[in-house]
Order: structure tokens, then C-alpha cells, then sequence
């Protein structure tokens, strides 16, 4: 932390190793949801460096160094920029803020060699420094306990306060809401890159409740019902929406034939057949 200015007041940046380590409390359960959303709140609101460290002195927190962390920044904000190029939109939707990417980051290079490796290198697959990880980098994994609560946080840093949809399959998730200025926004996220936030024309009129849906815990949903759907998990889908039918927010898992419904007020199976 010697970099560190304690007299200013943090930039957004530097408040954000100490946001993600928060979040990676609440995945390792450190802290339940309603403090991590505490902290959070505190952390985007601190005027001091000493206000910051209070919010992770009990918890696991590392500053990288300064140079370090533009580079990584750098990398993230490009990887964000391509969309998904690269993206494998994590079907896998979980592992909260890890499966920490290991890489070699190559010295600086002049301008002019940086510009062309950018028009020729695919974002995604640039190297990152061995043993690090960006701090807006968040992996999600679907048909993991921790898939929710991690998108839904994941989401809610990205700007959406209501959620109206969160939808998945192979290697690819999507949350769907409104922000609080009440803009519809999509987050995607993808194995390897930054989550990329995209308009959305609709944003949702319906909208569940984000405690529910941080406390569904996927692969126990998943597992009740992998026997019935084909052996390719990449044909499995999420789709967690308002349902006309039953008039409630319903959480569905199906594959090409079949198909699973729970309610996400009480978790309890509501149909499965075939599609």
C-alpha cells in the first residue's frame, strides 16, 4: 500500500480491490449476504483509505502493486470493449470472482507495436500477470451452489438494482434488469473476461426479489434432475423468469427434450415433462 495516498479520497479504481475481495468473502462464506451488501455500499461511499481497510481487516485482502494493477485494468476494459469476442459466455455460471487466471503479462511495448497486437490479438486469450487477477474480473459457472448469489452480486456492481431474468446454457449466463435510474441492461458474463454490460430495450416489467434469487442453490436444483437430461451438460439450460401461466417467477432447467420447473418463492417443483 505504499503508493497509496491516505490523505486523498479514493478513486473508483481504488475502491475496487477492496469491493471484489468483499465479494469473494461472501462466495467463501465469510459473510453473509446482507453484510456483504453493507459493506459494499460503504466501500462505494468511503472517503478514506482508512475507512476502506476497516471494511477488510477481517477478511482476506492483498493491494497489488499500482503499475500492476493499470495493466491489469488495461487488459479488463479491453476484454469488456470486445463484447464477447471471445466470449464463451460462461455457461458456466459460477465460481464466484475465480479460477483465477494464470499467464504471463510481456513488458511494455511502444505504442505503435501495442496498437497492432491489439487489432490482431484476441482479448480474451491475452496473458495476465502469474498468480493475479483483475479486480473487475468475475467468473461464474452454471449448476454451481455458488452461481447465483455470485451473478446477482456480480450484476448489482455492474449497475442493475431489479432483476427480471437470468438465463444460461454451456458455457454462457445473462442477467437481465433495470438499473435505478431505470434503464433495461443485460450483464454477460464469460469465462476469462470482464462481465460485458449491454442495453436492453425491455429491461423486464416483472421482477423478483434478489434475496431469492442469491439463495437458489443451483447444482442441489441441477443434480435433482441431471439423471433425466442428456449426458452433454452443454445442453442444459437455465432460464430463472416471470412465468405467465402461475402468474410467479419460476426457475426452469431443460434440455432438447425435457423439461424442469421449481418456484423460486418456495423452491418446490412445480411441473417436468417432456418439451
Amino acid at each position: 500500500m505504499a503508493n497509496r495516498k491516505k490523505s486523498l479520497r479514493p478513486s473508483r479504481d481504488e475502491r475496487e480491490p477492496y469491493i471484489t475481495a468483499i465479494n469473494e468473502a461472501l462466495a467463501d462464506g465469510r459473510i453473509d449476504t446482507a453484510e456483504q451488501a453493507e459493506r459494499v455500499t460503504a466501500a462505494e461511499g468511503a472517503e478514506s483509505f482508512d475507512t476502506l481497510d476497516g471494511l477488510v481487516a477481517d477478511i482476506p485482502f492483498h493491494w497489488e502493486d499500482e503499475t500492476l494493477e493499470k495493466e491489469q485494468r488495461r487488459l479488463s476494459r479491453r476484454r469488456l470493449l470486445s463484447g464477447a469476442a471471445g466470449v464463451v459466455l460462461i455457461g458456466a455460471a459460477s465460481y464466484f470472482v475465480t479460477d483465477r487466471v494464470s499467464a504471463g503479462i510481456s513488458g511494455a511495448a511502444d505504442s505503435s507495436a501495442e496498437s497492432s497486437a491489439e487489432s490482431t490479438t484476441d482479448p480474451a486469450q491475452e496473458p495476465t500477470p502469474e498468480g493475479s487477477v483483475p479486480t473487475d474480473l468475475v467468473e461464474v459457472r452454471l449448476w454451481q451452489k455458488d452461481t447465483m448469489p455470485t451473478a446477482i452480486g456480480a450484476a448489482a456492481d455492474a449497475g442493475l438494482t431489479r432483476f427480471a431474468a437470468v438465463r444460461g446454457s454451456g458455457d454462457t449466463l445473462s442477467v437481465t434488469g433495470r438499473t435505478k435510474e431505470g434503464t433495461g441492461k443485460v450483464v454477460n458474463f464469460a469465462k476469462g473476461s470482464a462481465p460485458a454490460v449491454d442495453d436492453d430495450d425491455a429491461g423486464g416489467t416483472k421482477f423478483a426479489d434478489a434475496e431469492k434469487l442469491r439463495k437458489v442453490d443451483l447444482k442441489k436444483l441441477h443434480d435433482e434432475v441431471a439423471s433425466d437430461l442428456a449426458e452433454d451438460v452443454a445442453e442444459h439450460s437455465l432460464d430463472i423468469s416471470w412465468d405467465l401461466g402461475s402468474e410467479e417467477f419460476v426457475i426452469g432447467i431443460r434440455d432438447f427434450e425435457h423439461s424442469f420447473r421449481w418456484s423460486l418463492d418456495t423452491l418446490k417443483r412445480l411441473e417436468d415433462g417432456t418439451v
